[in-house]
């Protein structure tokens, strides 16, 4: 039997977070994810929970720091580094795009409107 996945969600908008956590929940039942609204509170939460996150969800426009600049700080902490980030973003300018992939995300995936 395979244990349940822990997710992040990062994203400071609590529409996005609904919908992204009830799409998760139709379509991943083994799955648990908490939501944090900016960057500060993900920390505190990654530094304090006993568990690691299977994967973090990144929102790239969050009030404290910018995605990027979380980004760049987990992929500098060896305790965090080897978790996969998916960028989850209202942005599709390519140039962004790519300046995730060199800090570091797994994947980038585009918010519909």
């Amino acid at each position: 039997m395979s244990r349940a996945k822990y997710c992040l969600l990062i994203d400071d908008d609590a529409d996005d977070q609904e919908i992204f956590l009830q799409a998760l929940t139709d379509i991943a039942s083994d799955t648990f994810c908490i939501a944090a609204s900016g960057a500060e509170t993900a920390f505190s939460l990654l530094n304090q929970s006993p568990h690691r996150p299977d994967y973090i969800f990144l929102d790239l426009n969050l009030p404290e720091i910018t995605g990027f600049e979380f980004l760049q700080a987990i992929k500098k902490d060896a305790r965090f580094r080897s978790i996969p980030v998916i960028i989850y973003s209202t942005t599709a300018r390519e140039n962004q795009i790519q300046k995730g992939f060199s800090l570091g995300a797994d994947a980038f995936f585009t918010k519909s409107v």
